[in-house]
């Protein structure tokens, strides 16, 4: 077996990752793959001749129903007016066509009747097919694995990473195909193998002003398909290089050892939020379109994130597609996995939680939809004895799509409860959070109670765009682990107030960066709304990583920029578990 060395720059490190080369356990042969799906009554068959001075792929789409020998006299032609030009000057009938070329399909060491249906004899027989033509022989292969979709994204800059921005493979999977990048200078039509089998490619210097090919065969394990291949339309261009994420990243430049963990929470701006009318025109009206459009945020996030090094990653405004096509594909290539829970309703975004399988393993993962979830779990009667009479806050508080989750991972002996969420943001709904921020508490405490039962050692950490300043209620819940019924959040909305309520909850909980003058930076507001909460009692705070200066981020005048991809900056804390004496 060979083994290739993966080596990419990120920031001022040097990354190697072993990779498993598959290639050298493939050898293309003669084949023919012939795929039928669901219940159509089409079927596709592909195959590549390479005779004489042809190179050809040969692709149809037929009708199960179609006899063999007008499904074989099909290919005699279509083959025929490669290999024989002169075809082309008139329309031959498939005996005619016959005589020029002969195509059999055998089985069992006979010809096959040609008055059969293609259904009954490709895909109804288990005895193994041969398809004889320009005097080769083609295995037949019924529904091997195939490449359904490959796309390459159209923007690409040095110093991020290349891969499918869509990949569909069916009767296969990604881990176990095969994948080979070529690069092509803009001055040049020669394709150079680069040598990787993975599908992720960091673009280092050497790529600028070069395009790219992925050759993508796809496979089970044991059986190969039809390959395929993609390119980019667009060069590779110069990316910016003075980020103020990369002299974050000085401080990441490498992993934690056992006994500590790094912990991320970052807002990335979700593209359907950042692509509207009102984003542009309203919002961010001073970030240039190219910088808002998310084929550039997504490379500059994904560097970002990625040079942190961090064992567990929370994420916020996740779209599905980003989580699907770049975040999931990219990370789970570097040794994360992640979960996504999606807002309940039409809106595709929502959170996602990764983290290092080196250093952790997935218990379980938790979801909850605050407006569904109020009026229906017992450990949230006493909320729900508070408001179920005020007819407008309920009304609120259910139509809110809203989600938490939280995912519980085991390191040896210990157990971390990981809670990540979004709360709802409208100026005069500091009361709907203060409510969503006491259920993510009482389902934490739940979550930690029933653990600790069965004899778990147990610590909480809870991440997210709280979109709470610290002298709102709920970081006088989390840090004084009560939001009493005097605050002013209660009337936050003089149509909605809720009285008489005290929210509680009992975990010794701090904020990593304390009470930072902001976390979200743009033109009409700037303040502190992202936290890494954590359980003091149980871990050490070791160091969190400086946020931006304002000067930094005001230098295309707010968030997101050129230079940052989101109107939030990312926390970065690191942790190690306080030792029992």
């Amino acid at each position: 077996m060979s083994i290739f060395n993966l080596i990419y720059k990120q920031s001022s490190r040097v990354c190697i990752h072993q990779i498993t080369s598959k290639r050298f356990k493939y050898q293309r042969m003669n084949e023919v793959y012939c795929r039928h799906i669901g219940d159509s009554n089409r079927f596709e068959v592909s195959f590549k001749i390479s005779h004489k001075n042809i190179n050809r792929q040969f692709n149809f789409n037929r009708l199960l129903s179609e006899n063999v020998g007008d499904f074989l006299a099909r290919i005699r032609t279509n083959v025929e007016k490669v290999l024989n030009p002169k075809v082309k000057k008139k329309k031959l009938n498939p005996d005619e066509a016959a005589e020029l070329l002969e195509v059999n399909l055998i089985q069992d060491g006979e010809v096959v009747d040609t008055t059969q249906q293609c259904k009954s004899v490709i895909f109804d027989s288990t005895n193994n097919l041969l398809l004889n033509i320009v005097g080769e022989t083609f295995k037949v292969i019924v529904n091997p694995p195939w490449v359904e979709s490959l796309s390459l994204p159209q923007s690409l800059m040095v110093g991020s990473y290349c891969y499918p921005s869509k990949l569909e493979i069916i009767f296969g999977d990604p881990d176990n195909s095969i994948f080979e990048w070529y690069k092509c200078d803009r001055n040049s039509s020669q394709w150079i193998e680069i040598g990787s089998s993975t599908k992720l490619l960091y673009l280092s210097e050497e790529y600028l002003h070069f395009k790219l090919k992925l050759r993508c065969i796809p496979s089970d394990g044991k059986t190969y398909g039809p390959e395929v291949e993609v390119m980019t339309n667009a060069i590779i261009k110069e990316g910016p290089n003075s980020c103020p994420f990369m002299a974050r990243q000085a401080f990441t430049k490498e992993s934690l050892p056992d006994g500590s963990f790094r912990v991320v929470s970052y807002n990335i701006l979700a593209e359907v939020y950042a692509e509207t009318v009102t984003a542009k025109q309203e919002l961010f009206p001073y970030c240039p379109p190219f910088a808002l459009n998310i084929d550039y945020r997504k490379q500059l996030y994904m560097r970002e994130i990625i040079g942190y090094n961090a064992d567990i990653i929370c994420l916020q405004e996740v779209d599905v597609r980003i989580f699907k096509n770049d975040l999931s594909p990219v990370l789970e290539e570097l040794g994360y996995q992640g979960v996504l829970s999606r807002k309940s309703g039409t809106v595709a975004e929502g959170v996602a939680t990764f983290f290092a399988k080196r250093k952790f393993r997935l218990a379980e993962v938790k979801e909850l939809s605050f407006g569904d979830a109020v009026d229906k779990d017992p450990i949230f009667n006493d909320i729900w004895n508070a408001i179920k009479n005020n007819e407008p806050v309920v009304k609120n508080m259910k139509e809110r799509s809203t989600v938490f989750h939280a995912v519980i991972l085991e390191n040896g002996d210990k157990t971390f409860v990981v809670g990540n969420t979004h709360l709802f943001f409208f100026p005069s709904a500091d009361h709907i959070r203060l409510l969503q921020g006491g259920m993510a508490s009482l389902y934490l405490e739940s979550i930690v109670n029933n653990l600790q039962s069965l004899g778990k050692d147990v610590c909480l950490l809870f991440c997210g765009d709280m979109n709470s300043t610290p002298d709102c209620g709920l970081y006088s819940l989390m840090t004084k682990k009560i939001a009493p019924a005097s605050l002013p959040d209660w009337k936050s909305d003089k149509s909605e107030i809720v009285e008489g309520f005290d929210i509680t909850q009992p975990f010794e909980m701090k904020s990593a960066y304390g009470e930072p003058k902001f976390t979200n930076y743009t033109v009409g507001f700037s303040g502190c709304l992202d936290y890494i909460y954590f359980q003091s009692d149980k871990l050490k705070l070791l160091q969190t990583v400086p946020l931006p200066s304002e000067d930094e981020v005001k230098v295309h005048t707010a968030l997101p920029s050129p230079l940052f991809p989101s109107d939030h900056v990312a926390l970065i804390a690191d942790f190690e578990w306080i030792k029992k004496e």
